[in-house]
């Protein structure tokens, strides 16, 4: 008789849902997805696995949503950073809901077991790489403060 393996890791057991706050489902991502990719137990990475696709699913469809009230203030800047991102390579500048959909994507991929030897690994790389930057995109400053008051980062005259 098989016995189906108790797992015990945190992110496992952290509770979430349709009602847990956008850029804790974004955090949570990022860090499964980063044991995901030191992980080398096939069963905890399958769990780690699905456990990211459930919180991308559930992440996925209020990225159209506007912010919370309660939420600007943790994503408002008091200046700019000074440091410019790396550019885009070839134009390739993803939004979050591409991100997200390509996430998905790798992360149904590897829960599949169906790769051939040595594709696996790689791909558990890109997808650290993409929920990274995801996470990074959702968490990232929207307005900052202004004498004027809070302000849009991208509106005109915002520079």
């Amino acid at each position: 008789m098989a016995t189906t393996p108790a797992f015990t890791h945190s992110l496992l057991t952290l509770p979430v849902s349709d009602q847990t706050e956008f850029t804790v489902l974004a955090r949570h991502c990022e860090h499964l997805a980063d044991t995901l990719l030191e992980c080398a137990d096939p069963l905890l990475r399958l769990a780690l696995c699905e456990r990211l696709n459930t919180s991308l699913s559930l992440l996925r469809p209020t990225l159209l949503e506007p912010v919370p009230e309660h939420l600007a203030y943790c994503l408002t800047t008091d200046s700019m950073a000074t440091e410019n991102p790396e550019p885009a390579a070839a134009g390739f500048v993803p939004d979050s809901e591409q991100l997200c959909d390509y996430a998905l994507a790798l992360s149904q991929l590897l829960a599949c077991h169906t790769l051939p030897p040595g594709c696996t690994q790689p791909l558990h790389g890109l997808l650290n790489d993409v929920v990274s930057q995801f996470a990074s995109l959702l968490c990232a400053p929207r307005w900052r403060n202004t004498p004027q008051g809070r302000e849009w980062i991208d509106a005109p005259g915002s520079e």
